[in-house]
């Protein structure tokens, strides 16, 4: 979803970067490429030995959709990588995020953005539901 945001937000024209964690797999080859087909800064996505995170949406009869997530590389952003991509949260005017990352991540960011700049606006979206919200 992140990746999706960020993709369509360059793709209105606006400067946008993704802090992301991809797996070395097909999916994060293909998503790598896709960031910087459409001009995302990909400087702040690293790579990890393994699966890049999914998810796959199954509609039911009833057209009720269900969403399955799994979680892979994404599991594995941590506050080191917020550290690394400091620079770049300073320097940025709306900071997006969601819980397809770890709780901790998306705290300490934040936390770190407002001891910065309580102007950048940041956006919280509170998806996919987990029971520790």
């Amino acid at each position: 979803k992140g990746a999706n945001q960020a993709v369509m937000a360059a793709k209105l024209g606006a400067k946008t970067a993704l802090v992301a964690k991809l797996g070395t797999d097909t999916f994060g080859d293909n998503y790598i490429e896709n960031l910087k087909n459409v001009g995302v800064d990909i400087s702040h996505v690293g790579r990890i030995e393994g699966a890049s995170g999914v998810a796959t949406i199954t509609v039911d009869d009833m057209a009720e959709n269900c969403i399955v997530i799994v979680g892979g590389a994404n599991n594995h952003l941590d506050d080191e990588a917020v550290e690394q991509a400091r620079t770049l949260l300073e320097n940025s005017k709306v900071v997006v995020f969601q819980q397809e990352i770890p709780l901790s991540t998306n705290l300490t960011a934040l936390r770190l953005i407002k001891s910065i700049n309580k102007d950048i606006i940041t956006i919280y979206n509170a998806a996919p539901a987990t029971d520790s919200l």
